[in-house]
């Protein structure tokens, strides 16, 4: 399977190779020339896995029929629903060993494949949430095909010719119109010592929507904020109403702890007016936005927030009467924080720095409290 090259009606079918550990990719020729050697000093030898797109959808086409199925068209369209209108879109991806077997788990399917087919097949876009639970038919019915369960015959390495029949029947069990529909067109050769993981082709966020759509009507007081569900109780401009920014800003609403990061410098007006609205406003429930340009501290107040979850959390193991006789009812889960972010550098920004003593505490707390030889 390796060496061959074969012309298909649906454009000519390449095998490349690609190495991660190099980060290069080559012809299959050049990567056939230079065969692995074996491993040494016990380390596993590197394997080659095949990556087969088993399936794409020109961009170009297939937003515009989906747009037309939705009786719109690109002059009808605002700017920011404008979609890239060059390249292709992946339908369906599968991951083979080295002997041209498939690998279990591996067959992913673009959520946007089986939805452009539905809409192009029946216009009903009340279906569209119906994709979690096809997904798994149709993944199951493509497994199947790919394992040669059917037959009842031991597995038997997959040719092109395999592959290219599987796609089609991929193709029309997702209904997609055959001028759209892109078969095997290349198998890029992965070296590596375990397989790769099967691609993400769909949204990380589909079983969370689901969840979130199902639960709308008992929806916790933040999120029913967050989806505008729940209006603001009193809403206020704080760049123009500066009596409110000066209530804030009452001692009475200070927390009562602060984070002693190094230098020991306190937080602006609008950080400690900010601190103090979450803390006081967020004790029980509640959403809280905090915006502003990159470099004004919107990261360097969580701290003291942190301290003041810490705090709040002292003070309730405080109450214990009889440490003995445990935690009772303190619910100590209570005063858990999540950092979460789409980006992980942001969500680094605080769990990274915050155990680095050097970073996150001034020198002098260590000396003297005497520290220095706990957390060092």
């Amino acid at each position: 399977m390796r060496n061959q090259r074969q012309s298909q009606s649906n454009g000519s079918i390449d095998l490349f190779s690609y190495d991660e550990s190099k980060g290069k990719t080559s012809d299959i020729v050049e990567h056939e020339a230079q065969q692995a050697q074996p491993s040494h000093n016990g380390q596993r030898q590197k394997r080659n896995w095949y990556h087969i797109v088993l399936g794409a959808l020109p961009a170009g086409q297939s937003i515009k029929a989906l747009n037309e199925s939705f009786n719109e068209s690109e002059d009808t369209l605002p700017s920011e629903r404008l979609q890239p209108t060059s390249g292709k879109i992946i339908a369906a991806t599968i991951i083979l060993n080295e002997w041209g077997l498939y690998v279990p788990d591996t067959l992913a399917i673009a959520s946007f494949a089986w939805g452009l087919g539905n809409m192009l097949s029946t216009g009903d876009a009340s279906l569209l949430p119906d994709w979690r639970a096809k997904q798994t038919f149709i993944n199951s019915e493509i497994e199947d095909i790919l394992t040669q369960i059917e037959t009842g015959e031991p597995p038997h390495p997959l040719s092109w010719s395999d592959l290219i029949e599987t796609s089609y029947i991929l193709r029309d069990k997702l209904k997609i119109p055959k001028e759209l529909w892109l078969g095997v067109q290349c198998a890029i050769v992965v070296e590596r010592e375990r397989p790769p993981p099967g691609d993400l082709l769909c949204s990380l966020y589909l079983n969370d929507l689901e969840t979130a759509a199902a639960t709308l009507n008992r929806a916790p007081t933040a999120f029913a904020e967050y989806m505008g569900i729940k209006k603001p109780r009193d809403p206020w401009n704080a760049l123009k109403d500066r009596s409110r920014i000066s209530n804030l800003l009452y001692p009475g609403m200070f927390p009562l702890a602060r984070w002693p990061g190094p230098g020991l410098h306190p937080l602006n007006v609008l950080q400690q007016a900010a601190v103090n609205n979450i803390c006081y406003n967020l004790s029980r429930e509640g959403l809280e936005a905090v915006n502003g340009p990159p470099g004004t501290g919107k990261t360097f107040l969580l701290r003291d927030i942190v301290a003041h979850v810490m705090l709040s959390r002292a003070e309730h193991l405080a109450m214990i009467k009889d440490p003995n006789m445990g935690i009772g009812q303190i619910n100590l889960l209570d005063f858990a924080i999540v950092v979460a972010s789409s980006n992980n550098a942001a969500v680094e920004n605080v769990s990274l720095e915050l155990p680095i003593r050097s970073k996150s505490l001034d020198e002098s707390i260590w000396l003297e409290r005497g520290l220095r030889r706990v957390v060092s």
